[in-house]
C-alpha cells in the first residue's frame, strides 16, 4: 500500500533520544506512512540504531552520508518521499499516536498546502510538558481552511517546522527547500516563512502532538561563521516572494517585525565579540527597510519601535546592550479553547475561566 505521509526524521549523534522519537512514528495511528530516517554522518551509534528499527519495521528508510549539514540532510529526506504530504520529526522530538492520522484527515479534507497544530515544549528529562499555541494573535481561524495572506501575522508565531504536514506538489511547485550552507544555523527559517506566505489553502487545529524537547537556548554562540546565517535565511525568502509580489505585498508590513525578532534572538545569544559587528549588520539593514517604506510602525510594540529606531539612527548608544522582543498580550479566551481542546481543563472550567476574567476587567475599569 502507497504511504499517505512520508516522515523525514534527521539525524546527527542523537543516540540518546533517537529510541524514543522512532518508536513514537512507529507507533502512530495512521499506519501508512513511510519513515526516513536521514543520517548526516554521526560519530556516535545513531546509524546502528536507525538500522536496528528498520530491520524490525518494513516502513522505515534509512540513508546515511557524510556530514554536511541540517539543510542537506533535509532536501535529501524532503526528494526521497513518495507520499502526497511529507512530515518532519526532529530526532530528539517525539510524536503523539494520534498526529499525523488527525493532520493527513484535515489535509484531505480541505485539499490543504499545509496542516499544522499546536505543540508541547518538553523538559529535557521528557517530564514537564508546556503547551504553545502557534497561532497566537494571528486571527486565523482554527480548523478552517484560509489563505495565510489573508492573515499576515501568521508568521510571528515559532516556526515550529515540526508541527504540520505539507503537500509535496505544494513545495515542489513553489520551490520551497532549505538552505545547504554548511554548519549554518537557523535553516529551519527559511522554509518555515517560504512554506507560510506561499501557502494559499492552510489548515490549523487546536490539538498539540508534537513534543518538543527544549535545549539549552540561552547558550552563547561563539562561531562568526554563524553569525550571519539568520541573514541568509531572510534574504532568501525575498527572492522567494520577489517571484510573487502579490503575495510579497501581502506580508510587506510583517516581514520586517518578524526579522527583527529573529535578528534580536540572534543578537542577544552572540558572544559579546560578535555584538558590533552584528548590531552594524542589523542597523545598515533596517535602515535601508525605512527608506524603502517598509517599516509599519503598527507592526511593532512600543519598545521594540523605540530600540529599533535607536538602532537605525544611533546604535553606538545602545552600548552592547541586550534588545528586546515585546510581545503583545495574549489572547485570553483563545488560550483557555486551547487549553480545553487539548484537555488541560474541563469545558466548564472554561467557561468558569471567561465569567472571572469579564468580571476582573469590568472591576479594573471602575476603578480607573
Amino acid at each position: 500500500m502507497s504511504p499517505k505521509v512520508s516522515v523525514v526524521v534527521p539525524v546527527y549523534n542523537v543516540a540518546a533520544f533517537l529510541p524514543a522519537c522512532l518508536d513514537s512514528i512507529c507507533a502512530q495511528t495512521l499506519e501508512d506512512i513511510e519513515i526516513i530516517v536521514v543520517n548526516d554522518g554521526s560519530t556516535d551509534n545513531s546509524l546502528e540504531i536507525a538500522r536496528e528499527y528498520a530491520a524490525r519495521d518494513g516502513r522505515i528508510k534509512v540513508l546515511t552520508k557524510e556530514n554536511r549539514g541540517y539543510g542537506h540532510t533535509m532536501n535529501l529526506g524532503l526528494s526521497q518521499a513518495t507520499a502526497p504530504y511529507i512530515g518532519i520529526v526532529e530526532s530528539d522530538d517525539c510524536a503523539r499516536p494520534e498526529m499525523f492520522e488527525t493532520l493527513f484527515n484535515l489535509a484531505v479534507k480541505h485539499d490543504a498546502d499545509v496542516v499544522r497544530s499546536n505543540y508541547w515544549n518538553m523538559s529535557q528529562n521528557g517530564t514537564r510538558f508546556d503547551l504553545v499555541d502557534v497561532l497566537n494573535l494571528a486571527g486565523a481561524p482554527y480548523e478552517a481552511m484560509f489563505d495565510s495572506a489573508d492573515y499576515p501575522d501568521i508568521l510571528r508565531g515559532s516556526p515550529a517546522i515540526w508541527t504540520a504536514i505539507y503537500k509535496a506538489a505544494f513545495l515542489r511547485e513553489n520551490s520551497i527547500e532549505f538552505l545547504e550552507t554548511p554548519g549554518a544555523s537557523f535553516q529551519d527559517t527559511g522554509f518555515a516563512l517560504k512554506a507560510l506566505t506561499s501557502a494559499q489553502r492552510m489548515v490549523i487545529t487546536r490539538k498539540a502532538f508534537l513534543n518538543y524537547r527544549v535545549d539549552n537556548a540561552g547558550s552563547s554562540v561563539k562561531s562568526g561563521a554563524k553569525m550571519y546565517c539568520v541573514c541568509d535565511e531572510y534574504q532568501s525568502l525575498e527572492e522567494h516572494l520577489a517571484r510573487n509580489p502579490r503575495r510579497a505585498e501581502a506580508f510587506r508590513s510583517v516581514i520586517p517585525a518578524k526579522k527583527y525578532e529573529t535578528y534580536v534572538w540572534n543578537y542577544n545569544r552572540l558572544d559579546i565579540a560578535l555584538k558590533p559587528e552584528f548590531m552594524e549588520r542589523m542597523s545598515r539593514e533596517f535602515a535601508e527597510a525605512k527608506s524603502s517604506g517598509d517599516l509599519r510602525r503598527p507592526a511593532f510594540q512600543d519598545r521594540e519601535w523605540g530600540d529599533l529606531m535607536e538602532l537605525i539612527e544611533n546604535p553606538t548608544a545602545l552600548g552592547g546592550r541586550d534588545l528586546a522582543v515585546q510581545y503583545p498580550p495574549e489572547d485570553f479566551k483563545e488560550h483557555q479553547r486551547t487549553r480545553c481542546a487539548n484537555g488541560l481543563i474541563s469545558r466548564f472550567h472554561m467557561y468558569y475561566l471567561f465569567v472571572r476574567h469579564a468580571l476582573r476587567k469590568t472591576r479594573s475599569k471602575v476603578a480607573a
